[in-house]
């Protein structure tokens, strides 16, 4: 897929996020005829001009085959020999503009887009001296549901980051899952909330350091640390009812709510930049 497949071809969601036109996937055969259509029309329209809304109208058509229902997939189990997964999107950049997301502004506002990142679509976050993040709706029992894997990348790291500091509590990167229900998600109340965080190695993979900010009810669970990987794509994979117990000592009593995506330097004022491509749960199948 091209950097900039079709450049200059802009509409924003609510969130603010700014979304380039971009091509479908090859692999969504299903798809591929209407794909190939709208963008052909999309291409026609941006030669003559055509109003924002209009280009909208034709994004929204190129995204629609974008929402894969969950499937079944084989897997294996140690106990039974045999089992099954479902897959449940959590969010792609490939379906950003249906999403939904709300931003939660705390501090200024960070710079959030869709672009191409080392090869593949990204929401891209880049924050000024700000702390903010894109915030949707996800409804998800962790008694089926325990298996979360996103893939996301870290360009520029806070060299001065401490995550046990007020004044130092900037993440490279950060995934927040919230259990139970926040109110609103532009201005959530405190609920349980796992915050899987990219940061230096100041602190080494697996800590989970309470939130200096809201001790009670958000743990940081270290996922990377360090320079090592930065600038290239990383896969993670957790099991959310594992973290969530060394987290707060428990199960989750209730269920997924929703997510978060987050970076900041307001404390540190350093230079950051980062980029999320996509999240699922696995989850059991049911009967």
């Amino acid at each position: 897929m091209a950097s900039n497949p079709l450049p200059g071809a802009e509409v924003s969601n609510l969130a603010g996020i700014r979304l380039p036109a971009v091509r479908e996937p090859a692999t969504r055969s299903r798809c591929s005829v209407v794909v190939a259509r709208c963008q052909s029309l999309l291409r026609v329209l941006l030669s003559q001009r055509a109003s924002t809304a209009v280009l909208a109208t034709v994004c929204l058509l190129v995204f629609a085959c974008a929402h894969p229902s969950p499937k079944t997939v084989p897997a294996t189990s140690a106990s039974s020999g045999a089992a099954c997964q479902s897959e449940t999107p959590l969010f792609s950049a490939e379906t950003a503009i249906q999403d939904g997301w709300k931003e939660v502004a705390i501090r200024g506002r960070t710079r959030f887009r869709i672009r191409q990142v080392g090869g593949r679509l990204a929401i891209e976050a880049q924050p000024n001296r700000s702390a903010s993040g894109l915030a949707r709706w996800i409804d998800a029992d962790t008694a089926d549901c325990r298996w979360l894997e996103w893939s996301w990348r870290v360009d520029e790291l806070q060299a001065s980051a401490d995550l046990g500091s007020k004044s130092g509590d900037d993440v490279g990167a950060a995934l927040f899952l919230l259990f139970g229900d926040p109110g609103y998600l532009t201005d959530p109340d405190p609920v349980p909330t796992l915050r899987y965080v990219w940061t230096t190695d100041r602190h080494p993979v697996e800590s989970i350091i309470p939130n200096p900010h809201l001790p009670d009810t958000v743990r940081n669970v270290v996922v990377r640390s360090g320079d090592a990987a930065l600038g290239r794509w990383s896969q993670e994979r957790r099991d959310l009812v594992a973290d969530y117990t060394a987290a707060f000592g428990t199960s989750p009593p209730e269920p997924l709510s929703a997510m978060v995506l987050f970076v900041d330097n307001d404390q540190t004022r350093e230079p950051s930049l980062a980029s999320f491509e996509s999240a699922r749960l696995l989850c059991s199948c049911r009967p």
